[in-house]
């Protein structure tokens, strides 16, 4: 037998399962090392051009053109050619100094010039001199550079002096997108961002959270040093945390940015430091503590005292040459250079708070018989007496005993911590913290192999320790939450995530017109999750014996089912997604290989290139293997308690899946391009080119495909069969080959133009009008197509079983009955989403070297995902379907008419599109229909204005936003109205925020030179910096509600279809509608924005009381705004130097974040404020007490952190 050798060093292992980090490095070595250079586009290089002048204004040819790296001292030549035209492309980001030499002139010099991140820059005003060479003319960099005169893209650098001065929440770079123009916060109902920037760990991140110029969260993207690091589950979070303090720049591009980058719409591009000539690092910790912070008021409502959280963050980090002592290697410091860097997150994390009504040790014995207490509780299930079927006024009455299984859940449940009369019928709230914990450390070496050949190689590794005691995958309604009310599990989930991002980078100037870039990237991401301890959440230690409907090898392995009410009053505790034994993990890759090609002529620059990447998602299902329990008063044989129910073992809902798979899906990018930016003359400069990208389908890598709907085979009743059950209509690849493992088909390439100029309209670089235009595709998250698989795989859903016992629950025999809902996709849909967007700027130079720009900002976005909303259902019922149907009476053959308590599900379902043809007589008919397609669209239109100075004692960036986001609702679930007709939900955008403020800026305090050293010491090196931000509330229709839960009666004497009522009754969509399929809509009688009270939001008076058979209301209404955001941190700085360098000093920081504890206003979700309900008299009704459309609650809290710092 071969004896196998395992290598493993610390977290590299070439055969230990899961571990992918040294044969990506090795990888990326042998890649850029022995690749062809023109053989193989993402870049994070910049490119730098200019035209060299004589004094008299001719060009000047055959000029030396060298640029230095004032870091590394790394040097590249060229030369102007016959139209005095130079170009340096493939250039890393740094500071440059740019010399220009002819024989017969003096030397020009331009010293601190910044390059970033995918800059495309000129240098003007470049004019030589009759003289001699040892003569020097050099002209400042700021007032050459702070124009752009050469691009049309909008973009927004945030440099190093602004990430090492301006104290952000997390330690984050990312967390910028927060203030830059156009970038709206998302945070659903609650007025915050959904990203808090408290919890820094692998796979967090404001990516995701964000809209960018009106854009789907989804299609905001991000990379490091060229790496892809998104989650492709979902488009959200990152794979690497793009620490503050190894970060040299970030540059987020918005808008119509140029064909080499290989992703969009929206992008952020962080790089991260490199070493240098000289020795530079730092040491740090940043530290906050509860004691010095506020209480947020949600805790003060909750009668929690502050959470004790605490956070500290040591970490430190060098860079400089690598020298090998005792040798000559390096001895220069030319060659070869190296960058360091690690942070330990020791975090105590907010856990939020939650609301939940649970059991009292009394009831659960089985006394319930304190009505006062009873009554007082939040949730018409839990806040009656039981005195029926087993209870006679709250006891047991001996006709039932007590279930063991039963009692043994709401043992689960913790007991009562608060009094419900002072907590809105609440009877416990969590506010406790958690750790969440991370180590993170990067590398990087740069190795200039020769002036011409360049290479840098650079490594991130990340993992964590974290514990989260709610569900990982689904939110039970978000912090501090009113809706869905959730308890923690009886014992926290462990996550120990982990990640490792590599990069290389190969850079060759073949000759001084022609350069050529390799960049190979590695991102790898695993997030296994498990219980802390297997016994408090396992069916045999909780005393869980009755009968599961599925086998499974291990019983005992099993843990507690899903517990729900769905909103009704007992406290959720939800684990969907889990294995049978209570884990869950998901993994992630993505290679990538990208080449750029640089060529100089005349006065273009062009650019081919190529990019490859294979993205690898493999995450748990939704489905729950271990059952889901409901308990509420809507179903039969109920005690008139849902927690009485449970005791007795009686559920109102049942249902388990039989097994839950877990989707490993994967697709391919592969993308060309081609580009040119001409200097069509000294003032304009045109940007124009192509990018070809292959964005191939999620595919299934385990051979079985995804359900694809074909009608005409419904119609001939076949269609593909597993598990004994046929889905006529449904193809998938393992039942019939000629259906692709995608589900759907592809397309060879998308096409993507890209234009823009750059005018300099008096040749000074004064004053610049630029623009442009972009198309850019981006790629589905694998959410979109998880719906089509598990059927394919015979993953099915017990039929909802009605109201059994616990004790009733026997193991499942003989086949299992087909689901009748089913979602596929569309076989002929090969689109992915797609934006255009669209610019154009007047770019001023103004006083203190601060740049003045407004522009119109606009984009439109079509071919978007229906996933996850109701549309295109294409078995649902339109308005009225079910007053004129035949299904109704005994033998569901006759007229059903107006019936006032609605229609059941059998004459319903006969009613649809879909009943037709030979399923009826198969019994197999399909019920809902979901087809996953896109179709969906959306558009934006903005002013926005900025002024950002970035030089000098006071620096700043600042912008202001007006626009306006339309489209299609739905997104994210978000609300819609009519799933039939896609204009009829046309309206404000849940991003919208029409107004949005933002200020970032930095303040260094004069010297004091003319003084003792006691004073100077004292006086000098303080300097403050903050962040201001204000964002206009968002939509509250788009965001909660098509119709805020709309609650109202027909009223007596009411006649339709020939029948009169004598009494009201309670309106519905299908009493009213004659569907359950369309939401039933008020109509207005009012402007519900007009004649408004402090703190209100909505005039619930401009709302129809009654309702109408037959009459619907508008979908969309006028633009409902709830509550602003405004935030105000600020940052005091005192630094201490050393000796004659002002690079050695000891720095002292002191921030508040939110710290004149500004709460905002806010509603939160489950809102009693936001649901619109009225009495049968056509009275409104105040639930809670809350009127509808008043904001009675508050959200937000100063919070305070101290840092110490020692850089060299």
């Amino acid at each position: 037998m071969a004896r196998i050798v395992r290598f493993c060093i610390s977290n590299i292992d070439f055969l230990c399962k899961g571990s992918v980090v040294a044969v990506g490095l090795l990888a990326a070595v042998f890649l850029v090392l022995l690749v062809p250079p023109s053989a193989l586009g993402q870049t994070t290089s910049a490119t730098l051009t200019g035209t060299v002048f004589d004094a008299s204004g001719a060009v000047v040819p055959s000029a030396s053109v060298t640029l230095k790296n004032e870091a590394s001292g790394d040097r590249r030549t060229t030369v102007s050619n016959g139209e005095g035209y130079f170009t340096f492309a493939s250039v890393p980001p740094a500071t440059y100094t740019l010399t220009v030499e002819k024989q017969g002139f003096k030397t020009w010099a331009a010293k601190s010039i910044a390059l970033n991140s995918d800059d495309k820059r000129s240098v003007t005003g470049i004019k030589l001199e009759p003289g001699v060479a040892n003569e020097t003319v050099v002209v400042e960099a700021t007032s050459i550079q702070i124009t752009p005169v050469d691009s049309g893209e909008k973009s927004t650098l945030i440099n190093e002096h602004i990430l090492q001065n301006v104290a952000i929440v997390g330690q984050n770079a990312a967390e910028f997108v927060k203030i830059m123009p156009g970038v709206a916060m998302t945070g659903g109902t609650m007025n915050v961002s959904s990203y808090a920037a408290q919890d820094d760990r692998t796979d967090q991140g404001p990516v995701g959270s964000f809209s960018a110029n009106g854009t789907r969260t989804a299609a905001l993207d991000i990379t490091s040093d060229g790496a892809h690091i998104i989650d492709p589950g979902c488009n959200c979070g990152q794979a690497m945390n793009t620490n503050a303090d190894m970060t040299a720049e970030l540059k987020v591009m918005t808008s119509n940015f140029g064909a080499d980058e290989a992703k969009g719409p929206v992008v952020i591009s962080a790089i991260g430091k490199s070493g240098g000539q000289q020795f530079h690092g730092e040491a740090y910790l940043y530290a906050r503590y509860y004691s010095l912070n506020a209480n947020d008021p949600q805790n003060i409502d909750a009668g929690n005292a502050r959470p004790e959280t605490k956070y500290f963050y040591p970490g430190f980090n060098i860079g400089g040459p690598l020298i090998i002592p005792g040798t000559n290697f390096n001895h220069n410091r030319e060659k070869l250079f190296f960058f360091f860097g690690t942070e330990y997150y020791k975090q105590d994390v907010d856990n939020g708070v939650y609301h939940a009504v649970v059991p009292t040790a009394a009831m659960r014995q089985g006394n319930f018989t304190d009505a006062a207490y009873i009554k007082s509780l939040n949730g018409y299930a839990v806040s009656g007496v039981p005195n029926s079927n087993g209870f006679k006024n709250g006891t047991l009455d001996g006709t039932k005993p007590i279930d063991p299984s039963g009692q043994a859940l709401m043992n689960i449940y913790p007991l009562p911590n608060e009094d419900p009369t002072q907590l809105k019928g609440f009877n416990y709230a969590s506010g406790q913290t958690r750790y969440s914990n991370m180590l993170q450390f990067r590398g990087r070496v740069d190795y200039n192999l020769s002036q011409s050949t360049k290479l840098y190689v650079s490594y991130n590794h990340q993992h964590d320790s974290a514990l989260n005691s709610l569900d990982v995958l689904w939110g039970p309604g978000g912090t501090n939450s009113w809706a869905a009310p959730t308890t923690p599990y009886p014992t926290p989930i462990v996550e120990s995530s982990q990640s490792d991002v590599v990069t290389a980078n190969l850079t060759k100037v073949i000759n001084p017109t022609l350069t050529n870039e390799v960049i190979f990237s590695y991102t790898y991401l695993n997030l296994p999750n498990s219980f802390k301890d297997p016994t408090k959440v396992a069916r045999g230690s909780l005393g869980l014996n009755y009968s599961l409907l599925f086998s499974h090898p291990n019983q005992q392995s099993l843990i507690f089912p899903e517990m729900t009410g769905w909103g009704d009053g007992i406290s959720n505790m939800l684990n969907t997604g889990f294995e049978l034994n209570g884990t869950v993990y998901a993994k992630k890759t993505l290679p990538s290989v990208a080449d750029n090609l640089s060529k100089v002529w005349r006065t273009h620059t062009s650019k081919f290139g190529f990019y490859w990447e294979r993205t690898w998602n493999e995450q748990p299902g939704n489905g729950n293997v271990n059952g889901t329990t409901v308990f509420s008063n809507w179903g039969s044989n109920g005690t008139g308690n849902a927690y009485a129910d449970m005791l007795l073992g009686q559920t109102t809902q049942y249902s388990e899946l039989n097994f839950d798979v877990t989707p490993a899906f994967r697709y391919i990018t592969a993308d060309f391009y081609g580009t040119d930016s001409w200097k069509i003359s000294r003032r304009l400069t045109l940007d124009y080119g192509m990018r070809f990208s292959h964005l191939g389908p999620w595919s299934d890598t385990t051979g079985y495909g995804f359900a694809a709907w074909y009608p005409n085979l419904y119609s001939a009743g076949t269609g593909g069969s597993v598990n004994g059950a046929t889905f006529p209509g449904i193809q998938w690849n393992k039942v019939n080959s000629s259906t692709p493992l995608s589900g759907s088909s592809s397309r060879a390439f998308f096409y993507n133009p890209r234009a823009g100029f750059a005018w300099d309209v008096l040749g000074t670089g004064r004053t610049v009008l630029r623009g442009g235009y972009g198309m850019y595709h981006f790629h589905d998250e694998q959410n979109v197509q998880n719906g089509a698989y598990g059927i394919v795989r015979g993953s099915f859903s017990s039929p909802t079983m009605w109201s059994p016992t616990l004790a009733s629950l026997k193991p499942f025999t003989g086949q299992i009955p087909a689901p009748s809902g089913v979602t596929a996709l569309e076989p002929t849909d090969n689109q992915e989403p797609r934006t255009q967007s669209y610019s154009l700027t007047v770019a001023e130079r103004m006083p203190w070297h601060s740049l003045l720009e407004v522009a119109y900002v606009g984009s439109k976005s079509d071919y978007l995902s229906n996933y996850n909303n109701n549309f295109d259902q294409i078995n649902d019922l339109p308005i009225g379907a079910m007053f004129n149907a035949n299904t109704c009476g005994t033998n569901h053959n006759q007229p059903c008419g107006w019936q006032t308590g609605g229609y059941d599900s059998t004459s319903t379902n006969n009613a649809r599109p879909l009943y037709a043809g030979p399923c009826v007589a198969a019994g197999n008919c399909l019920g809902t229909l979901k087809i996953i397609d896109h179709k969906m669209y959306s558009n934006y239109n903005s002013v926005q204005v900025t002024w950002n100075k970035q030089a000098g004692h006071f620096t700043f960036l600042t912008n202001y936003t007006f626009g306006k986001a339309l489209g299609i609702r739905g997104e994210d679930g978000s609300a819609t109205g009519d799933p039939l007709n896609l204009r009829s939900n046309y309206g404000t955008l849940p991003n919208n925020r029409t107004h949005i403020f933002n200020f970032a800026y930095v303040y260094e305090f004069p010297t004091v030179h003319n003084a003792s050293g006691f004073v100077k010491a004292a006086a000098n090196g303080w300097q403050i910096s903050g962040l201001t931000q204000y964002q206009s509330g968002a939509d509250l229709q788009a965001v909660v509600s098509a119709n805020f839960g709309y609650s109202a009666f027909i009223p007596a004497g009411t006649t339709f279809m020939g029948q009169t009522i004598t009494s009201a009754v309670q309106a519905s969509n299908q009493n009213v509608l004659g569907t359950p399929d369309i939401t039933l809509m008020p109509t207005l009688t009012c402007n519900p924005r007009q004649g408004l009270k402090q703190n209100q939001y909505i005039n619930g008076a401009c709302f129809s009381p009654f309702t109408t058979p037959g009459v619907q209301g508008a979908y969309v209404w006028p633009t409902l705004t709830g509550p602003g955001f405004f935030n105000t941190d600020m940052s005091v700085f005192k630094n201490f130097t050393f000796g004659s360098s002002e690079n050695k000093k000891l720095q002292f920081r002191f921030s508040g974040y939110n710290f004149i504890n500004h709460p905002n206003r806010t509603f939160i979700s489950g809102d009693p404020g936001l649901s619109l309900t009225f009495n049968s008299s056509g009275s409104p009704v105040a639930n809670g007490g809350i009127p509808f459309g008043f904001a009675t609650n508050t959200v937000g809290h100063r919070i305070i952190q101290g840092d110490i710092k020692f850089m060299w």
